[in-house]
C-alpha cells in the first residue's frame, strides 16, 4: 500500500481494514470470535481477500486510478484477468 499516496481513499480504507483484521487475530485465539468480529467471513476467506488485495495494488498504482478516470478499459481488464482469472469482468 505504501506505493499509493497517503491521502488516497483506497489506501486509507485498505489500511483500516488490514489493521482491524490483524487486531482481531492478535486479540483473539478463537477462530469463531475472529470470524464473528469480521462480519462472519471465514478466516480462509479473509486470507483470500488479502491475497486479492495484494494483486490489485500494483494495478491500481500502474493506472494511477486515484488521479483520473481516463485509462484503456481493455488494457485494465486484461490486467485484472491476469491477476484474478479469465472470468473477471471489470466493465459491463
Amino acid at each position: 500500500l505504501t506505493i499509493i499516496p497517503e491521502d488516497v481513499e483506497y489506501r486509507k480504507m485498505m489500511t483500516n481494514v488490514t489493521r482491524y483484521r490483524l487486531k482481531t487475530v492478535m486479540d483473539n485465539e478463537s477462530v469463531e470470535k475472529i470470524e464473528d468480529l469480521n462480519d462472519g467471513f471465514q478466516v480462509e476467506e479473509m486470507i483470500e481477500h488479502a491475497k486479492d488485495d495484494l494483486n490489485v495494488i500494483p494495478i491500481y498504482f500502474k493506472y494511477r486510478l486515484w488521479e483520473t478516470a481516463e485509462y484503456d478499459e481493455f488494457e485494465l481488464e486484461d490486467e485484472m484477468q491476469k491477476a484474478f482469472g479469465a472470468q473477471t469482468r471489470v466493465f459491463g
